[in-house]
């Protein structure tokens, strides 16, 4: 049996933190050598200065033409070949562990083998669908209640009556106010009528990079102030707010924010799971330096 690439230990935030086009997913592939092709396409759509040789470079590789062969079919990565290529197109983790096992699926000859990399590449968790929000979504997250109503129509028939609709909000919001979120998410085409209620079109949300100076932040604000408020007006039993001050250095600061994106995804899956809704919550994720980025220690 032939060896599966090795997957390595850890990519750092620089090497992740490549622009991506959403369209071109390892996730959607059977086949690395196309998924490779595409990739490189949409680099040239991003960028038409981008080319075979930048990215033979970015791997290490000397000549352009025995990567060109492989975005081509022609030629099979080898597992430390295909390591080298992670990091290069900035997959992160759960890509990485499709990619390796879908080079180990691709490389395979014996059907026994394919199959074992066929059920590894099966158990990596696929992203949830997300649906893009672009600048003309800016009125989503002007007020923070849009997005709670987005969640709260779907599990509670109002019957058009919104002064109730309002009042089922913590802090209450008033039946303009709620009318105008209905409103906003009708006309960005985020929910549909179904029936007495409404169902959103795609459950989960993420926006272009160009929004997170701008309409973002205001959320956030929003939502920031939303959590202190909470401390007296919620009753302890209905929230959870815990605060930790802590000495870091700079890999440790690296390790905490990975630690937290991961975070962020677990609750995004516990969210999505197909169950009974019967309430709206907020959770916010926060770290941010109390300090100047390096204190001169006492032997400085």
């Amino acid at each position: 049996m032939s060896s599966s690439p090795t997957n390595p230990a850890a990519v750092s935030e620089s090497e992740s933190s490549i622009r991506k086009d959403p369209t071109v997913s390892v996730f959607m592939y059977e086949d690395y050598h196309v998924f490779l092709r595409d990739w490189v396409a949409s680099k040239k759509r991003e960028r038409a200065s981008f080319s075979y040789q930048e990215l033979a470079d970015r791997i290490g590789l000397k000549s352009k033409s025995s990567l060109r062969l492989v975005c081509m079919g022609e030629r099979d990565l080898s597992p430390s070949a295909a390591v080298k290529f992670v990091v290069a197109l900035g997959l992160e983790e759960r890509e990485t562990e499709y990619f390796l096992a879908l080079v180990g699926y691709n490389n395979a000859s014996d059907p026994r083998e394919r199959d074992v990399f066929l059920q590894q590449m099966r158990k990596v968790p696929r992203p949830i669908e997300k649906t893009i929000l672009s600048a003309q979504e800016f009125d989503y997250f002007g007020k923070w209640y849009v997005a709670v109503v987005r969640e709260l129509v779907t599990i509670h028939p109002f019957g058009g009556d919104f002064k109730s609709l309002g009042n089922l909000l913590e802090p209450a919001i008033s039946a303009d106010e709620a009318r105008h979120a209905l409103k906003v998410l009708l006309d960005l085409d985020l929910i549909e009528p179904r029936g007495e209620s409404y169902v959103q079109r795609n459950p989960i949300l993420h926006t272009r990079e160009e929004l997170r100076s701008q309409a973002i932040k205001t959320y956030q604000r929003e939502t920031m102030g939303l959590g202190a408020d909470a401390l007296d007006r919620i009753d302890p039993a209905r929230r959870h707010i815990t605060t930790l001050t802590m000495g870091l250095d700079d890999a440790r600061w690296h390790a905490i924010r990975k630690l937290t994106q991961e975070y962020r995804q677990k609750l995004i899956e516990i969210g999505s799971e197909e169950g009974p809704v019967d309430r709206v919550y907020q959770v916010n994720i926060q770290a941010f330096p109390l300090t100047a980025t390096s204190v001169p220690d006492s032997k400085g």
